[in-house]
């Protein structure tokens, strides 16, 4: 059943694509290939598809000025974005995954921006049906493109989830423990009104503690994985 404030958006402004599904966690990797499947069978002429998270911020004419920029856009085997390389299957929690018979994942993109080619998608709407479904949507992904002959380009500087700001980045999400600790609605619109005051996606509150407590994390993951990869 789709509420009435959802309803009502749809009708004031046609820009959002509800989905014959009950909208619940479990459900997120065929609200994903339901968004895929959608773009091939209603949008003949788009090159490219970028998949990105509720509470994100994501910045349009960056993303579009960035993606010419790195010549991307006559490229039909570039999956572009912030990845995870080596992630060990989880055996608890809501990510939970009993079904996957290896240890680690592939390679998968992170959920909150990627892009893909038409062709990709293409790919993954006419082979939804032969396809194992997992509990995430984006290892699900992962699994299902890891015999695709993809480039990778793996950009966390651009598809950034910390609050530290470099120049070249294209989104801004608030730092999150979980998808329920990312921007609401009202913070979005702060971030809106500083976007269109200041040109600029990179305007979070600069708190210093939390700075340190992701540059900390940070180090401590490229220290562990340097070291399990010897």
């Amino acid at each position: 059943m789709v509420s009435l404030k959802i309803k009502k958006e749809v009708e004031t402004y046609n820009d959002m694509l509800v989905l014959p599904l009950v909208d619940f966690y479990r459900n997120l990797p065929r609200k994903v290939v339901g968004f895929y499947s959608w773009t091939v069978r209603n949008i003949s002429s788009y090159k490219k598809v970028l998949k990105t998270d509720v509470d994100v911020f994501l910045d349009i004419p960056r993303l579009w000025k960035e993606t010419l920029k790195l010549e991307f856009l006559e490229r039909d085997d570039i999956w572009w974005g912030s990845f995870f390389m080596r992630l060990e299957v989880e055996s608890g929690g809501k990510n939970a995954e009993l079904n996957y018979p290896h240890g680690y994942w592939p390679k998968f993109a992170r959920g909150h921006g990627n892009m893909l080619d038409r062709a990709v998608a293409i790919y993954i709407h006419e082979n939804k049906d032969n396809f194992t479904y997992y509990n995430n949507e984006d290892t699900m992904i992962g699994v299902w493109l890891s015999k695709y002959k993809l480039t990778i380009y793996d950009d966390p500087d651009r598809f950034s989830q910390d609050n530290h700001c470099p120049g070249k980045q294209i989104m801004k999400t608030h730092p999150v423990i979980s998808i329920h600790d990312g921007l609401t609605s009202e913070k979005m619109l702060v971030l809106y009104n500083q976007w269109k005051a200041n040109n600029n996606s990179c305007f979070l509150e600069k708190n210093i503690l939390s700075r340190l407590i992701s540059t900390l994390g940070t180090i401590l993951y490229n220290v562990f994985h340097h070291l399990w990869d010897k």
